[in-house]
């Protein structure tokens, strides 16, 4: 018998998976494995006593770093865009809350140009 479990999941997916694409259908199975995924959580945790609570986290977004070697960020954010719209409207539909992180990291990013909060684009930096 299990006497603890968790009861709240901090959820940050879609920044590995925008990696996979961002079509239509690709989205599409993505909300379908994280709805599963979800599921299968709340089946597994879930206690007459005990309810499980879900908070869904949108990507961060990709530091344009302009370094020619590293990823283009501008390619990167407009696929991170469409997960973090898609995690939204998952959040909404399971009635989950949505923390955005995109929209103020790409803000951030913007506001001069080259890694200030990232080695790559990607991983953050002491300053960061």
């Amino acid at each position: 018998m299990k006497v603890f479990g968790p009861e709240t999941f901090v959820c940050f997916f879609g920044f590995n998976e925008h990696f996979a694409g961002a079509d239509d259908e690709q989205l599409k199975r993505f909300k379908e494995r994280y709805r599963t995924w979800i599921a299968e959580q709340e089946s597994k945790f879930a206690k007459p006593d005990r309810d499980v609570h879900f908070v869904l986290v949108s990507p961060t977004a990709f530091e344009q770093t302009d370094n020619p070697l590293l990823p283009d960020g501008e390619s990167n954010n407009a696929a991170l865009a469409k997960y973090t719209a898609a995690v939204k409207e998952l959040a909404e539909e399971l009635n989950w809350p949505f923390i955005d992180l995109f929209a103020p990291s790409q803000a951030a990013f913007a506001k001069e140009a080259g890694a200030q909060f990232t080695i790559n684009g990607i991983h953050t930096n002491e300053q960061g």
